[in-house]
């Protein structure tokens, strides 16, 4: 753990309309190119400004996208209404988010689960497993320790600090390897496929570098 103080992105969504862009989370878009969705209902866990979401609803899906920033909510919102997408909107925490029992086909956590605290972890997960309905699927993608902002800010190693994302305050924990499948299999999910890779991200802020672990799994 790095630290319990929350990162406060309404500042940089203030400045920044479409902050991380309309681009989907990797693996997101090929997975619903390859789905029927019309009809299907979406969970978008930390959605921000919505990149997923939208990209969700524009697939067919109907969503409900949670964050706690109140001007990503907002900034979501007003694009759901002009584009006269299926999307609600909640502005809460996650942690205190009531997981309803199998309402959604397809629950996603794209850099999410590493914002929480590591004891908050498991039990959004938990979250999404009960969210889905039997034989639906999850996606979540988070930092690892193989990540710049890990060796800069835990191993004290600042040659990483010029290639960190700006926002590498908000993680609260950087997963080990091979830790996000044991901890969905742990929670009775099928995995469906994971991996762990680097890559430049030029999408936001100065142009840096990623180690994130993805994985997308099923309920039985």
């Amino acid at each position: 753990m790095l630290t319990a103080v929350r990162f406060d992105f309404d500042p940089i969504y203030e400045a920044h309309p479409n902050y991380f862009g309309f681009e989907p989370s990797q693996w997101l878009h090929e997975f619903i190119s390859t789905t029927v969705n019309e009809g299907k209902k979406a969970l978008d866990l930390g959605c921000g400004q919505g990149r997923d979401t939208i990209t969700l609803a524009c697939a067919g899906y109907d969503v409900t996208a949670v964050d706690i920033s109140p001007r990503g909510v907002r900034d979501l919102t007003e694009v759901a209404d002009e584009q006269e997408l299926s999307i609600t909107c909640r502005c809460q925490d996650v942690t205190g988010f009531a997981y309803p029992q199998s309402e959604y086909q397809l629950a996603i956590a794209s850099t999410l689960l590493d914002h929480l605290l590591p004891s908050d972890i498991e039990g959004a997960a938990h979250g999404m497993l009960r969210s889905l309905v039997p034989g639906g699927f999850g996606y979540a993608v988070v930092h690892t320790v193989g990540d710049p902002g890990y060796k800069a800010q835990v191993e004290h190693d600042e040659s990483f600090a010029a290639i960190m994302s700006e926002t590498a305050g908000a993680i609260q924990h950087y997963f080990a390897h091979n830790e996000l499948p044991r901890l969905f299999s742990g929670l009775g999910a099928a995995i469906c496929a994971c991996s762990e890779d680097s890559f430049w991200d030029e999408s936001h802020g100065p142009r840096h570098q990623h180690h994130f672990a993805t994985i997308l799994f099923q309920k039985p």
